[in-house]
Parts: structure tokens; sequence; C-alpha cells
């Protein structure tokens, strides 16, 4: 009998939680006959039931690649558009006779909203780019 690798079925439930349970041989065969080609590297199996529902779970996953990665240049553009900012502003070269109505709000936008945006960011990159499975229980 060959050898396949371990793999986990996983039941996610709508309240976040997710049940596992280790996969049959039958079960990792129909993974390991997925074939892998240039354009197409398979990521996950997803069972669902046949419904409108169920097609709306899958379509959500389908586009949570794009989701993540339109996340991933927005936090970069933002980065680059924060620390253009902040150095005019620490270079002098954007000063408050430049923008008297709004040079404060800017400088307090800056300083104080932008390292908590930054980090929900980067926790948010982080959870979705993990290989690892946050609760995932054994059912």
């Amino acid at each position: 009998m060959p050898r396949f690798p371990k793999f986990v079925i996983e039941f996610h439930y709508n309240d976040g939680d997710v049940g596992a349970h280790p996969a049959t041989p039958e079960e990792a065969r129909l993974w390991t006959g997925f074939s892998e080609t240039a354009r197409h590297r398979p990521t996950h199996v997803l069972l669902r039931p046949d419904t409108k529902t169920g097609q709306s779970v899958s379509n959500r996953l389908q586009h949570t690649a794009a989701v993540t990665q339109a996340l991933q240049a927005m936090y970069k553009a933002y980065g680059r558009l924060h620390d253009g900012l902040s150095a005019m502003i620490e270079g002098g070269r954007l000063t408050e006779a430049d923008i008297p109505d709004d040079y404060h709000w800017l400088v307090k936008q800056l300083a104080g909203s932008t390292a908590l945006a930054n980090e929900q960011a980067r926790v948010a990159i982080s959870s979705m780019t993990s290989n690892t499975s946050r609760r995932t229980k054994s059912r």
C-alpha cells in the first residue's frame, strides 16, 4: 500500500471554530490525485453542501487569496505614504504654514493611530498567510 502524507479533514463552523479528524487513506488518495500544472497548484479541498449557501462559502474561500494580495499591496502603499509624509514633516518640507488647517491633525494621525493600524494590518496579513490552523480541535 503506498504511503500518503498525513492529511486532516477540517470542519469550519460559523462561530469561527474548526474541527478536524485524520483523513483516511482513501481521502488522502483524493488529494494526491490532484495534478499540479504551471498555472495551478492545489492548495485545499472543500467538501460543501450543494446549496446556495454552500456555493457562497466556496466563493468566499476562492476570493480569499485575492483579498490577501490586495491587503498586502495596500499595507505596502500605506507604509510608503506614511514614511513619505513623516520625512516631509521631519525634514521641514511640509510645515504648518503649508496646511494650517490640517497640519496638527496630520501629525497626530501619523504619530498615534498609524502604529495601531500598522499592527492590525500586520496581524491580519500574518494570520491570512499562515500555514497553521488557529483553533483546530479534533472531533
